[in-house]
């Protein structure tokens, strides 16, 4: 429940944010899950990064380490 409505919160937080703020909103909130070996979630707020700024290097790298420490592959 309360993941859910954090991702409600953060939903309608980015609705009027440009692509760059997007992305960085995503971005940090995935290494803060990330750093709390927190993979699945880190997984998909680097997903969502990505959609907002597709060639982000450091959201590629992120994602790819995510998945590492999960023993899953894309």
């Amino acid at each position: 429940m309360k993941m859910g409505l954090c991702c409600a919160c953060l939903c309608s937080l980015l609705a009027c944010q440009s692509s760059e703020e997007k992305w960085r909103s995503y971005h940090e909130s995935a290494e803060t899950y990330l750093s709390n070996d927190q993979h699945v979630e880190a997984i998909l707020q680097y997903r969502n990064a990505l959609k907002a700024k597709p060639k982000a290097t450091e959201s590629l790298r992120g994602l790819a380490t995510a998945y590492r420490r999960t023993g899953e592959w894309i």
